[in-house]
């Protein structure tokens, strides 16, 4: 609901300052309504409009009903789960017939921490203050507050769900992006005073927090596997991520972790890494959890090798441009040839505009059109919304 209700995604009017709008409130129901109907069809040609109550719901596929909650009804469609939640006492399950205040969606079910380059780590205070939050969440104790519109807010880790005698993972699973290969950082000097390459430090420190996780001293178990996920960027072809393959053996190594403990995304993201793509994936075959495209790195990289060649087009022209759409399908061709499918992902880039969600559902979709089981969005509301493509299609069936 509140997905629909802040952003441009609702075909609506916005709503009005001054509290709850109810006339958004209608056309964020009815926007949900019809998404229930599509997701999860109920028996007999009935609608979710049609529902007096949580004891009224009866699926036309009983396999997609998974049980009561704490909150309401659990549902799953297209390997994702919705939480439909009751409360008739809220100020929106009042107002509705069948008491609905909420539908919950399975959404970023992986989450990126990034000392990369959506933040600016660039100092030994910078790193600090990274390397601590990523030690936070991977104990589960990160908290926050602040205050928002007046009020003071908390913000923590989610507790597990429950379902009857089950439970679903509350919280996302968390991979770290260390930096490339070739930046330093003052934030620890070598003995001839020079700044310590900072995919090293990060590759060690970042593990050695994993290995709390690894080890069972949080409060929660990021990996069911018992792995680091370790997401590489920069990599300039396949000697540089054999180069990570031989750095992540030497971090295991110091940290006594089983080898291959430490797993690696790949993000196909320069010209040598396109071309040498499958060498890359050979590279560190025993940890790849993931490859992905990126428009503006890969871009910037065909303009920095090419530019003497001439004039480059512009952006506009650069996303529907031959090459671009190939190195996009092709990434997602190899992956597939080489096994992904079902073990780990193929990705599509971020979508940079988190205020334009309406544009994001007309065109992200595309992504799983092109065979990508995951695509990069800015923020908690855009996966939200980004989930309602993966019910609409469902990318393993394809």
């Amino acid at each position: 609901y509140d997905a629909f209700y802040g952003t441009d995604a609702l075909d609506a009017a916005p709503a009005r300052p001054g509290g709850y709008d109810k006339e958004r409130g209608t056309a964020v129901i009815a926007a949900a309504r019809a998404f229930l109907d599509q997701a999860l069809p109920l028996a007999g040609g009935k609608t979710w409009n049609e529902l007096t109550g949580p004891d009224d719901v009866a699926i036309a596929d009983p396999g997609q009903h998974l049980g009561k909650t704490a909150r309401g009804q659990m549902f799953v469609n297209n390997g994702l789960h919705i939480e439909v939640v009751f409360d008739p006492a809220s100020s929106v399950g009042r107002d509705d017939r069948a008491g609905i205040a909420d539908v919950v969606l399975e959404s970023a079910l992986t989450t990126i921490v990034d000392l990369e380059d959506s933040v600016a780590a660039v100092d030994a205070a910078d790193k600090l203050a990274a390397y601590r939050n990523w030690l936070g969440v991977i104990r589960g104790d990160l908290e926050d507050t602040f205050d928002k519109g007046g009020r003071q807010m908390t913000r923590r880790l989610n507790d597990d769900v429950h379902i009857g005698d089950g439970t679903l993972p509350g919280r996302s699973l968390l991979f770290v992006r260390n930096v490339g290969h070739l930046m330093t950082n003052p934030a620890i000097r070598l003995p001839d005073g020079s700044e310590i390459p900072e995919g090293i430090m990060d590759a060690v420190i970042t593990s050695a927090v994993g290995a709390q996780d690894v080890r069972g001293l949080g409060r929660w178990k990021n990996s069911r596997a018992g792995s680091i996920y370790i997401v590489k960027p920069k990599q300039h072809g396949p000697e540089e991520c054999g180069f990570t393959n031989d750095l992540f053996d030497a971090v295991e190594d110091l940290l006594e972790l089983p080898r291959h403990t430490i797993k690696v995304g790949v993000m196909d993201e320069e010209r040598r890494t396109s071309a040498n793509l499958a060498a890359c994936i050979e590279a560190v075959k025993n940890r790849i959890v993931f490859i992905n495209t990126g428009f503006l790195d890969r871009t910037g990289d065909e303009i920095h090798t090419s530019m003497q060649a001439g004039p480059m087009i512009r952006k506009a022209e650069m996303k529907t441009s031959a090459w671009l759409q190939a190195y996009e399908a092709r990434n997602v061709a190899i992956g597939l040839r080489h096994g992904l499918s079902g073990r780990a992902q193929i990705g599509k880039g971020m979508w940079a505009a988190p205020d334009m969600m309406r544009d994001m559902m007309a065109q992200k979709i595309g992504h799983l059109q092109a065979g990508a089981n995951t695509a990069w969005v800015p923020s908690p509301t855009a996966a939200t919304l980004h989930a309602l493509h993966y019910h609409k299609l469902d990318v393993f069936a394809r």
